[in-house]
């Protein structure tokens, strides 16, 4: 990447607050702390208020709120960019670099095994080892890297990027513009048994459904998304799932969730649009998970959840009942102590 300070205003839609006769370049992006004098940076928090005033970038992309304090743009003689939202605007500039860093040429690699009847669309890659069963479908400008697995009858959208060593299995249907890291595996079996009761055997029940992912979808490295019994196990549209997640069979997930590292959710659970689950959180089987509720890190959520709703804790409560809770249960030694009781 190579801008001037004019193609990166035009890129990010920004207005520069001081002008400069200096001639600049930016040939990368860094943090204020290291940012040298080619590097584009970001300041959006005044918690950073120190890095700010020190740092050497080239240029600082703004929030428009703090381009308002006027004492804070006098002090620093380095180009502000003002933009609305400088996240955002850093994402469009951080797009060049993640292009050039994953040029990936088209084609399809001499030991690639692809099956009979598949249908493979314009400018797609196909790596080295990649195994494709019969009737599988690859949309236009999709890259399947190395030693990839991808079941008979699939179906993948246009745009897609799954790395090496992940697995899609029999009849998937993944949509447009889905990211799927390595180890990934899709649609494994679910976790079904029944028991035997003269026995004591564990009978598997066979999973015979599929899986569906949604458009811009991410799925993280090492997740494991399990087919449903009978039906779909579904994955809605703009979810970002982390590393290391499991989902279970017959789990429907709805849009732009937020899904973090080691959550395991159990069959048949239901989960609405725009729902944060923090890390390592825990969702019981046939549970229902109201639209842009939040699950915090490590809860156990072992009933409903209504729209909305924040919680927190085993079993998972409303946050501020578990943060009380907690409070008691943190004094707990002193008030048995005024108590007299040993």
């Amino acid at each position: 990447m190579n801008l001037t300070l004019e193609e990166v205003l035009n890129l990010v839609k920004g207005q520069l607050l001081k002008p400069t006769d200096k001639k600049i370049n930016i040939t990368g992006v860094a943090s204020l702390e290291d940012a040298n004098e080619n590097d584009l940076s970001i300041f959006s928090d005044t918690r950073l208020i120190k890095q700010f005033y020190n740092t050497k970038a080239g240029a600082v992309l703004i929030s428009e709120n703090l381009s308002e304090d006027e004492n804070l743009v006098k002090k620093t003689e380095i180009p502000l960019i003002k933009v609305k939202n400088p996240q955002i605007a850093f994402i469009e500039i951080l797009k060049i670099i993640e292009k050039e860093k994953k040029q990936i040429e088209e084609g399809i690699h001499k030991t690639a095994v692809i099956s009979k009847n598949v249908e493979i669309g314009r400018n797609v890659n196909i790596g080295a080892y990649v195994v494709i069963e019969e009737n599988v479908k690859i949309g236009d400008n999709t890259a399947i890297l190395p030693q990839c697995f991808i079941g008979r009858n699939t179906k993948i959208g246009e745009s897609c990027l799954i790395y090496p060593q992940v697995v899609i299995r029999e009849n998937i249907e993944i949509g447009k513009n889905v990211i799927i890291h390595s180890g990934a595996v899709i649609g494994s079996d679910g976790f079904g048994y029944t028991k035997v009761p003269e026995t004591g055997e564990h009978k598997k029940i066979p999973q015979v459904g599929t899986v569906s992912i949604g458009d811009n979808v991410e799925i993280g490295s090492n997740v494991t998304i399990d087919r449903a019994t009978t039906g779909k196990t579904v994955i809605g549209e703009g979810t970002k799932i982390d590393n290391l997640v499991q989902i279970g069979h017959n789990v429907k997930i709805g849009k732009n969730c937020i899904i973090v590292a080691q959550v395991g959710i159990a069959g048949s659970s239901r989960i609405g649009n725009n729902v944060t689950l923090a890390g390592q959180a825990g969702i019981a089987d046939h549970i229902e998970i109201g639209d842009n509720a939040i699950v915090a890190a490590q809860a156990g959520v072992i009933g409903n959840i209504k729209a909305g709703e924040i919680v927190s804790g085993y079993p998972a409560r409303p946050h501020k009942q578990q943060l009380k809770i907690q409070a008691i249960l943190n004094n707990l030694p002193e008030i048995l102590k005024k108590k007299k009781i040993d």
